[in-house]
Order: C-alpha cells, then structure tokens, then sequence
C-alpha cells in the first residue's frame, strides 16, 4: 500500500453520517491527500509544523503518524478556519495538535515553540478540489476548502 493504515473503499461509499466518523475516530480523505503526511513519515515523539492546516485532515493524520509525544503546531491564519481546525483536531488527536492561528509567514522559527520543529508539511496547493461536497456538508452548507491540512 501507498499509504499505511489507509482503508481504500469502493467509490460512493456514504459514511459521512456514519458514528465513527461523526467522532472523528474515522476520518474521510481522498488518497491523494494522505500521501503528503505518509511521505513526511515524522518519527515518533517529532514536533512537526503543519503551514496551512484547515480543516486538519492532513494534521490528524501527521499526529497520528507521529505517535504518543509528539506535537504538531497547525499553522491557520483564519480565525473561521482554525476555529474548525481546533475543534476536529481536539475530537482527532487531542493533546498532540497544537492549533496556533497565525500566518506561517510571520512565524520566527528561532523562538517557541517552532525552535523544536524538525518537519515540516507545507501543501499551499492544496485546494480540496476532491473535497467541496464533503466539505460543504462538515460546515454546514459554507464551502470550505481543505487548504493543506
């Protein structure tokens, strides 16, 4: 497989009201958008800064790589955006994702917490164009796009 601990469902598949992925214990995301975060592979207990992290699926999905101690600070620069950011990655990783509403940008890698960082995803092409409907459902009709997570 490309990617590990992907499960690959037959096209059409419905699970968005399923209970596993209303708790975020599933998370939906095309193939091609989990390849960013498997050829990352950040080691376990790495700090790992996520650029533009909305909605989280790539950032959930580095934490989970990450394993137990390790910490990904999801860069959002949008306060809507990272206000749904906080809220999946609270349900999907809890303590192991650190949102931080900020424009990479401006973030001075010498001071903390970024001085620790030793990865780092940054998907700015990332527009979601797999993702709109589903996006659109997870927001409640406003289009979102995935923009890197």
């Amino acid at each position: 497989p490309h990617v590990p601990a992907l499960l690959v469902l037959p096209p059409l598949t419905e699970l968005h009201q399923h209970a596993l992925v209303a708790s975020h214990a599933l998370i939906l995301q095309d193939k091609a958008s989990c390849l960013a975060p498997a050829a990352l592979q950040p080691r376990a207990g790495e700090a790992v800064i996520d650029c533009c992290a909305a909605p989280g699926n790539k950032t959930t999905q580095l934490a989970a790589l990450s394993g137990g101690g390790g910490l990904v600070l999801a860069c959002e620069r949008d306060a809507r955006r990272a206000g749904v950011l906080r809220r999946r990655a609270a349900d999907a990783a809890g303590a192991s994702v650190r949102v931080v509403q900020t424009d990479f940008m401006a973030v001075d890698p010498r001071a903390p917490p970024y001085a620790d960082v030793t990865a780092v995803q940054l998907d700015p092409t990332c527009s979601g164009s797999g993702m709109v409907e589903r996006a659109s459902y997870q927001l409640g009709g406003a289009e979102e796009e995935e923009g890197g997570a």
